[in-house]
Formats: C-alpha cells, structure tokens, sequence
C-alpha cells in the first residue's frame, strides 16, 4: 500500500468527524435549566403563576399543529409593551420543563417602517438562517449583532404598520429573530423597540445557536445529507431535543418580575 493510500482514509476520517454533528453528552432535560442559569447573562425573572399563564397559552397555539406531546425545545415571546419576555420550554406537553426568560425587543409603534412583531406559530423549517457579518450601517449601528451571531429567519410575514393610528393596515416584514448592537441597543431590550424582527441578547443568541435550539429541521437535512449545515457554528453541539417552533402572543398582564 503506497503512502498516499494510508493517508487518503485518514483524511476522510477526518473529514467525516468535521461534518458529523457534536453529540451532547448531558442529556437531562433540567440540565438546561442549570446552563441556561449559567450561560445567559441577561434574564428576566418570572413568577410561577407567570410561567403557568405561558405555557397554557403554548399549548393552546399549539393546538392548530396537532402536535402530540413530545420531547422538544419550543420558544415563546410576548410582545406586550409592558412584558416583552422571551421565554423557553421543553416539551409539548402540559407538564413542559420551564428552561428560563430572558428580555427581548419586539416591533415598535409610532416610527415610520417600524411594524409590530406579528403574532402566530412560527416554524423553522426554511433553513435559511445565516450568520451577521458585523458591519456597521451608516449611523454606526451593527443591526445584528457581532460578527458571527445567528440570524433565525422566518421568511416574509404580514404585520400591521407601527406607524398608522386608529387602523390595522398590514405590510410584508421579513421576521427574523436575531440579536443587537451590543454596545447601542442591547440595553433597550425589554422594551418595544425594532422594526418588527425579534431582538435578543448576544449571550440569548449564542445559546440557542449552540444547542441547536431551533435545529429539528436542520438535524433532519445533516441526517439525511451526511454532512453538517454550514450554518452551524464549531461550538454547535447537537441535542436530542431540537425543536422548531417560535410563538410570537399577547398576554393582557403587564407583572414583569416575581414578587
């Protein structure tokens, strides 16, 4: 066997654990309680009677998809003014595992081309996320965030014009979910303030990337294809709870915190 034949099936070794996803060994679902705790420096602070409200109305949206309970990661963001809570679960069930809430800025009123964030059951199954580039605009903002954050995208949605009082008149946004300027807008968040995306903070978004959060769909094509999404970043460590749902409610309580 000549030289260049024993390092040819070395190479594609190689190559096959580059492509193949990273298996994440702590598999308990209250494990993502401790790191979600750990990992997300900014959090909001809900009480149990908060969290009971949430997840009855997940399951209520739920509902319209037919979905069986099931061991699955499932998003939820209020874009009341005075909540503006993303909040994640595990589990399709009544007895979903709350993980922890962090604030979030959703569509603002009152400024031209800002709409509000529209409500509904949005799926992840597009697969066309990408990653920000980190530029600056032209007043020096990094609409997305950090070079490298992951840019969920949720494909062209009708919302309602932000800028329009005493009618609904709805125009086309693409939705997004995504994070901010750290410097310039993180702090806004927990208030209504984006052009209809959902804003996240960067350490938000670097968690739901990593755990592939939003990834059902994702998992499926790198099984299938044999290779891993491009979009899936070295830190990508694949979980057997991905999920695919983003439901964006109104709730009718203004409480923020716990008592």
């Amino acid at each position: 066997m000549s030289a260049f034949s024993k390092l040819v099936p070395a190479a594609l070794l190689l190559l096959g654990a580059w492509f193949a996803p990273a298996c994440f060994a702590q598999t308990s679902p209250t494990d993502f309680v401790r790191l979600f705790d750990e990992q997300v420096s900014v959090k909001d602070p809900l009480s149990k009677n908060q969290v009971a409200r949430y997840r009855s109305a997940m399951l209520k949206a739920l509902a319209s998809k037919h979905r069986a309970p099931a061991q699955e990661f499932v998003v939820v963001v209020d874009r009341s003014p005075g909540a503006q809570h993303l909040l994640l679960f595990l589990g399709l069930g009544p007895d979903a595992l709350f993980i922890g809430a962090s604030p979030v800025s959703t569509g603002a009123t009152g400024h031209r081309d800002h709409y509000l964030t529209p409500k509904g059951v949005f799926e992840n199954s597009r697969m066309e996320d990408f990653r920000a580039l980190g530029v600056e605009n032209e007043i020096g903002v990094r609409g997305y965030g950090q070079h490298g954050m992951r840019v969920w995208d949720f494909g062209l949605q009708s919302a309602a014009k932000g800028w329009i009082e005493g009618r609904e008149e709805l125009g086309p946004i693409r939705l997004q979910m995504h994070a901010t300027d750290p410097s310039l807008l993180e702090s806004h968040l927990g208030y209504r303030h984006s052009k209809g995306c959902i804003r996240i903070a960067a350490s938000l978004n670097e968690f739901l990337d990593r755990y592939g959060i939003l990834d059902a769909s994702y998992d499926a094509a790198a099984a299938k294809r044999g290779h891993r999404p491009w979009v899936w970043g070295p830190n990508h460590a694949q979980t057997p709870y991905s999920g695919r749902y983003v439901i964006v409610l109104d709730t009718p309580s203004t409480e923020t915190t716990a008592p």
